[in-house]
């Protein structure tokens, strides 16, 4: 992948550029399932397994495409557990669909710079805005899943204390609707 920071005209785009492989791996993975088998119900107990088959067989000739989906089918389970009815609603469906142009990748945006993987230390802080809704202000050093449409991650709410205990887990949409960066 390469990303593309800036338009020919100057203006800030920071999109990516995917090989051919990685354009061509979503939609498949979405059209055989190796994300939605482990939620059908049709395969009951052996839903994990036949779903662990299907990253078996995808994951040599996917370059390493198996990443976005783990984290997908960790948020999707995520998700579930939380019970918010409306993130459900909207997301797990895209998650688990079998339909490419509908399908969602979800990637999971946890480490920072000043901890690496030690997620207490993180220093991205959440600030309540008048609608509800939370402004995430920090880095990410490493995010998975970077082309992905949703994103899991964790910030401390302010006045929350230090430590893990402190944060919480925000769900958030990469783009809004008219397809822009969402801030």
């Amino acid at each position: 992948p390469r990303l593309v920071s800036w338009s020919a005209w100057g203006k800030r785009s920071d999109r990516i550029e995917l090989s051919r492989l990685w354009q061509r791996a979503q939609p498949i993975a979405a059209q055989f399932g190796v994300v939605a088998a482990a939620y059908d119900k049709k395969f009951g107990a052996a839903a994990r397994i036949h779903q662990m088959s299907l990253v078996h067989l995808f994951n040599p000739s996917s370059g390493v495409y198996t990443c976005p989906l783990a984290m997908t089918d960790g948020a999707a389970a995520t998700l579930k557990r939380a019970g918010n009815q409306t993130l459900i609603d909207r997301a797990v469906p895209r998650l688990t669909s079998r339909e490419p142009a509908y399908a969602w990748t979800s990637g999971q945006w946890m480490t920072e710079r000043t901890g690496g993987s030690d997620v207490a230390i993180s220093e991205t802080i959440a600030k309540p805005n008048d609608d509800g809704t939370f402004g995430l202000y920090g880095t990410k050093w490493f995010t998975s899943a970077t082309t992905s449409q949703m994103a899991l991650t964790l910030a401390r709410p302010e006045g929350n204390p230090p430590g893990g205990s402190g944060l919480a887990l925000f769900y958030l949409e990469v783009r809004d609707e008219a397809g822009n960066m969402n801030g």
